[in-house]
């Protein structure tokens, strides 16, 4: 970044656009480009010279990213975001519509799973956090989750909790989450989270992303997620990587993961519902596929066995269904 440059521009301008970059960086939600460009669309009316702030800004970008990378490369192999992700996961799979970085804010939220709830069956309850709680986490103040019943109509009533509030407290806890509720219904159950949200593939390519040589040992991946993302081209993740890719994977129809290891053995996941994640692996040959549902460690352990040892763990749990293609 050209400091000279910089310091062109306001002071107070300067750390709150920092501050901004920061959480956006953190949040782990969006690419280089589109961080990028929503700092600008912040600031725009701010500053006169655009192509100063252009520059200024995309270069406090390209620094957090690498500042973020290189802490990432010290974290834990499990962290609190990976912990909150299993378990929105695990609550999806029993009935509770399970949302992370879910709209801007609370109103948004609510009305958007009143909409999605609708149409889908089988779900009783919904729990999501939203793009200002993000912000808060981002900051320290650990995590706010709202719940509630799937009749949205009727609102939750204050007073004990028994029902989807103690459910996600108890699975938030079991996957070793620190949670701070008292059992009110009317009250949003809060989480202490050590916010370390990994980027990755896409995620982690920045400016002064090093470019060239070959792709390292790991899967090839082809995803899609119309929550947020998709990969239409196949890349090259490695362990870490593709085992990032399926915590982050939205439970909601049309959400998916192909990866496909060195022997070309490919095994494949789709969300069904919201509420079932179905495995499968393809045989061409046979004009079907074999597959089953699991769960979010199931299928965090057949990557790490498609990784490390070359083949599809999908019988490992079990008989399979096939799936014929005609």
């Amino acid at each position: 970044m050209d400091v000279a440059r910089w310091q062109l521009i306001d002071e107070s301008v300067r750390d709150e656009i920092a501050e901004e970059v920061r959480t956006a960086v953190a949040a782990g939600r969006h690419d280089f480009e589109r961080v990028v460009r929503g700092v600008i669309e912040t600031w725009m009316d701010e500053v006169e010279d655009q192509d100063l702030l252009d520059e200024a800004i995309r270069g406090v970008v390209a620094e957090e990213f690498a500042g973020h990378l290189a802490a990432q490369a010290g974290w834990p192999a499990v962290t609190d975001n990976d912990r909150l992700s299993l378990a929105m996961g695990e609550l999806a799979m029993a009935g509770i519509l399970a949302r992370e970085h879910h709209t801007c804010c609370m109103s948004c939220g609510i009305a958007e799973i009143g909409r999605e709830i609708s149409g889908l069956s089988g779900v009783r309850g919904y729990v999501f956090y939203h793009e200002q709680d993000v912000e808060r986490a981002v900051a320290g103040g650990g995590i706010h989750l709202a719940f509630g019943p799937s009749e949205l109509g009727g609102g939750r009533k204050r007073g004990p909790g028994g029902g989807i509030g103690v459910e996600i407290a108890e699975v938030l806890r079991r996957r070793g989450l620190h949670v701070e509720w008292s059992g009110d219904d009317g009250q949003r159950i809060h989480v202490r989270v050590n916010w370390q949200r990994r980027r990755f593939g896409w995620l982690a390519q920045h400016p002064g992303t090093a470019g060239g040589g070959e792709p390292g040992p790991g899967l090839l991946v082809t995803f899609c997620d119309p929550s947020w993302a998709a990969g239409d081209e196949p890349v090259v993740m490695s362990a870490q990587e593709s085992r990032d890719l399926l915590l982050r994977l939205t439970p909601r129809d049309g959400t998916f993961a192909s990866y496909e290891g060195a022997s070309g053995s490919v095994l494949q996941f789709a969300w069904e519902g919201g509420t079932r994640l179905w495995a499968e692996t393809p045989d061409a040959a046979a004009g079907c596929s074999h597959g089953r549902h699991v769960t979010l460690d199931e299928g965090l352990a057949m990557i790490a066995v498609l990784v490390e040892e070359g083949r599809i763990g999908l019988r490992d749990l079990g008989e399979l269904e096939e799936v014929s293609w005609s």
